[in-house]
C-alpha cells in the first residue's frame, strides 16, 4: 500500500483505518464552481486549521456514493444559513476513485463515505461538476 497523504499527521492521531481499503467507486463530493479551486480536495482539518481533531478521518475526505444523496446532505447542513455554500461549496462533481487513489471506507446509510488520498494524487483532474445546488 502507498502512504497516504497526510500520513505524518494521521500517525499522531489515534487512527483505526480497519475496514478502509483501495477500492474502484463513483463518487460524488461538494464542490466550488470552479472544479480547480484549491479547497475542492482538501481535507476539513486543513480548510479550518483550528477545528477540534478528536477524529482522523478529518484528514480524509468526505464523498458521497450517490449524487442526491450528496445534493440532501449539503442542503440539510446548509438549511436557511445560505453563507454555509462559500465554505462548503455550491455544486455537486463527480468522478471515479481508483485502487490507485487512496483507501476508502463502505458508505453509511446516509450515503456518506471517507476517502484518504495516496500521496501525489489529483482528484481534481478526475472530477467533473454536474450540479449546481446554490440557487
Amino acid at each position: 500500500m502507498s502512504e497516504l497523504k497526510y500520513q505524518e499527521e494521521i500517525n499522531k492521531m489515534e487512527c483505526d483505518l480497519n475496514g478502509f481499503s483501495e477500492q474502484e467507486r463513483i463518487a460524488f463530493r461538494w464542490t466550488f464552481d470552479d472544479i480547480n479551486n484549491e479547497k475542492n480536495f482538501l481535507p476539513r482539518f486543513l480548510l479550518k486549521p483550528n477545528m477540534e481533531r478528536n477524529d482522523c478521518r478529518g484528514w480524509g475526505l468526505s464523498f458521497f456514493d450517490t449524487q442526491d444523496l450528496a445534493k440532501k446532505r449539503l442542503k440539510e447542513i446548509v438549511g436557511y444559513r445560505m453563507n454555509l455554500y462559500n465554505i462548503l461549496g455550491s455544486h455537486v462533481a463527480t468522478g471515479i476513485l481508483e485502487k490507485t487513489d487512496g483507501i476508502s471506507d463502505n458508505a453509511h446509510n446516509n450515503g456518506h463515505f471517507t476517502h484518504f488520498e495516496y500521496q501525489n494524487v489529483d482528484l481534481s483532474v478526475k472530477f467533473s461538476i454536474v450540479e449546481q445546488i446554490q440557487e
